[in-house]
């Protein structure tokens, strides 16, 4: 009886058959001794809100916004009975100027003419309503544009507000104190003074407009940053433009000094930062709330322990 002579392909396909078949047993029982795969981690989307809450007391905080505000508009009405009448800083000892070489040198180079010193203070009053409103507004825009609701606009209103309103209360405080004279009246001939003298004469430190406009932009701007608005750099970038015209304006009208109008500037920028991140940075409620979050995720295989970590860093 002939045999038949098998084609070696033959003889190839069968051992790979049988090897295929071979490893599939070994999988299926390797399935059934492994425990179960644990679930998977979250997407690292859900791990942080897109806008952090703040915090805010909302009684506490609209409190003591009103009493500072009440406090400046009662000093403010009743300026004559508060104003110094004479000033106690006044860079001159009789007739003999005094005035510091900075202050002297700033102003030669940037008050306007006297015609057009009116103007100056027209211009900077604008330009402190609109640093004021800019950045609240911004906030607003980007608060309704991202998603957010018209609570998250409240609060980011109320987080300025509050700002500005210390700002100002204490601004007042020290004026009355100091009682520096400003430069338009410390620039006139003692006839002048005599027959030109006016409330304001002597509430020269600091720059209440350049503090205002500070702590509203510095304020505002902490306050996206906080919440992680994509218009932050914007807001930022508005608020401090115009309240560094502002404080410009406020030497080029002749109101104020150059160190008056740095220490509100300085002033207004702490009271910007301090406030919003003291007494309101965002929330901690567990991982969704931190800056820094992560998830550990512990995977067995057959050839050791996986250990991953997601998260933002």
């Amino acid at each position: 009886m002939r045999h038949r002579r098998r084609h070696p392909l033959h003889a190839l396909s069968r051992s790979a058959f049988a090897i295929a078949s071979l490893l599939t047993v070994k999988s299926a029982g390797a399935e059934d001794a492994a425990p179960p795969a644990p679930p998977a981690p979250p997407p690292i989307a859900a791990l942080a809100p897109r806008h952090p809450e703040l915090r805010y007391d909302l009684g506490l905080g609209v409190t003591v916004s009103t009493a500072f505000l009440v406090t400046e508009l009662v000093t403010e009405s009743h300026k004559s009975d508060f104003a110094p009448p004479a000033c106690r800083w006044c860079d001159r000892e009789g007739d003999v100027d005094k005035l510091n070489g900075l202050d002297a040198g700033v102003r030669k180079a940037f008050v306007w003419s006297e015609g057009s010193r009116d103007t100056a203070n027209t211009l900077s009053a604008i330009t402190v309503i609109s640093a004021g409103l800019s950045g609240p507004i911004l906030n607003a825009i980007a608060a309704r544009t991202e998603g957010a609701g018209w609570e998250t606009v409240g609060v980011d209103t109320l987080v300025v507000t509050e700002t500005v309103a210390a700002g100002m209360a204490t601004n007042q405080l020290v004026k009355f104190t100091v009682a520096r004279e400003r430069p338009y009246a410390h620039f006139r001939t003692p006839p002048e003074r005599a027959r030109l003298a006016n409330v304001d004469d002597n509430l020269s430190f600091y720059s209440g407009h350049t503090k205002l406009a500070f702590s509203a932009a510095t304020s505002a701007g902490m306050v996206a940053t906080m919440r992680r608005y994509k218009l932050a750099p914007v807001v930022w970038a508005v608020g401090m433009g115009l309240a560094t015209l502002t404080g410009y304006l406020r030497i080029a009208a002749d109101r104020h000094y150059f160190t008056d109008v740095a220490t509100g500037a300085t002033l207004g920028i702490a009271y910007g930062l301090a406030i919003p991140y003291v007494f309101h940075r965002p929330r901690v409620r567990g991982a969704s709330d931190s800056t820094i979050q992560a998830r550990l995720a512990i995977s067995p295989t057959p050839s050791g322990t996986v250990l991953g970590v997601t998260g933002t860093f």
